[in-house]
């Protein structure tokens, strides 16, 4: 985050709260006959992360979430989610 702030001359803060004002929109309820999942955490800082669950096969992301910290707990979490969704 720290690398962003100095990018458009604002701070830490001012980033952290627009990118929890960020809009996501749902992705488009699709059947798939089968997915490739590819997870991945990005840290912004220490206290400040973005999990992405990708399906490498239509291209999209299928998860996109807020964490603070990296854990098998969550992994797990994301793969239930997606689970109860159908995916």
């Amino acid at each position: 985050m720290q690398e962003l702030a100095q990018r458009f001359s604002c701070n830490r803060k001012t980033i952290a709260r627009y990118l929890k004002q960020a809009q996501l929109r749902e992705p488009e309820q699709r059947h798939y006959s089968s997915v490739n999942i590819i997870m991945d955490t990005t840290y912004f800082g220490r206290k400040f992360g973005v999990m992405v669950l990708y399906n490498s096969i239509s291209r999209q992301a299928l998860s996109v979430s807020e964490v603070k910290s990296k854990s098998n707990t969550l992994y797990r979490q994301a793969i239930r989610e997606l689970q109860e969704k159908g995916i």
